[in-house]
């Protein structure tokens, strides 16, 4: 029994660290438009 909970505990130590990384947070933001100057700046600044 100690054997098949060591090799789980081992199986889950590998598999979770990979699987958060996959999920990266992405967060998206509408802009009202393109045709004005100021939605443009404001687009460039949250990309920086």
């Amino acid at each position: 029994m100690k054997k098949i909970l060591s090799i789980l505990l081992l199986v889950m130590l590998v598999i979770l660290p990979t699987t958060s990384a996959l999920a990266a947070v992405k967060v998206g933001v509408a802009m009202p438009t393109q045709s004005l100057q100021r939605w443009n700046q404001d687009g460039a600044n949250m990309k920086e």
